[in-house]
């Protein structure tokens, strides 16, 4: 998706990686982020693609503060 698609997003989001996802790096979830005016951004540790398996504590952990 192009940077254009993510600046047009008016609404809060978060937005989680794994540091250890092979499929899309970290760098551009960054990017992603930065291009969303109410974007957080979540780096769940020692997991790949998939975080909501790999570490769920961590996950609920960012997401929690995020819904409040």
């Amino acid at each position: 998706m192009s940077t254009e698609t993510f600046e047009r997003i008016k609404c809060p989001v978060l937005v989680m990686n794994g540091d250890r996802d092979d499929y899309t790096p970290v760098e551009s979830f960054i990017k992603c982020a930065k291009a969303i005016r109410e974007a957080r951004i979540s780096i769940i540790p020692g997991c790949h693609h998939v975080v909501f398996y790999c570490n769920f504590p961590a996950v609920w952990e960012a997401i929690y503060p995020f819904i409040q």
